[in-house]
């Protein structure tokens, strides 16, 4: 029975072992890059003054609709993560639907330690508003100041999609 050796042809192993790593890699790699956030998963992403948090089901987080138990015409959404950090925000639920635009009311998390209101109003587009147990998706970007100093201003946007509860 005949052997077979690549050293016979004097290749060097370190050069073989490149070449190897390189098809391993190669054939592993995927076309299809997998978004941060699939469209059937629960997700906050927000950022403040450039300080980005994403808060997901898959890290472990969890996440809020209800109605606001301060005022009867309000949605509340809240995201905490697995490590403690959170945001909530309450905006209007008049006429809301998949195509509304609602008022955002305040804003409040880890980079805040009091609510926020904003500057001027934010409009919160609601992108997806199905049914109860399904999704309800949307975003916002604007200027949010609280009420202590409101000359300190903070850049808000916002990115949200969780499971409707009410």
């Amino acid at each position: 029975m005949r052997k077979y050796s690549l050293l016979k042809y004097n290749l060097n192993p370190v050069f073989l072992f490149l070449i190897v790593l390189t098809l391993l890699v190669s054939c592993s790699k995927s076309d299809t890059a997998v978004p941060a956030n699939p469209p059937h998963e629960e997700f906050v992403d927000y950022s403040v003054n450039g300080v980005a948090v994403t808060i997901n089901r898959a890290s472990g987080g969890n996440m809020i609709h209800a109605t606001d138990p301060l005022y009867n015409d309000a949605v509340y959404i809240e995201a905490m993560s697995g490590m403690g950090s959170g945001i909530h925000f309450r905006f209007s639920d008049q006429n809301i639907s998949a195509t509304s635009t609602q008022e955002l009311y305040h804003i409040m998390g880890d980079v805040m330690s009091i609510p926020l209101m904003p500057a001027t109003p934010i409009a919160v587009r609601i992108t997806e508003y199905g049914s109860i147990g399904q999704f309800i998706s949307g975003s916002f970007t604007g200027t949010v100041h609280d009420f202590i100093t409101p000359a300190k201003p903070y850049l808000v946007t916002c990115k949200f999609r969780v499971k409707r509860q009410f």
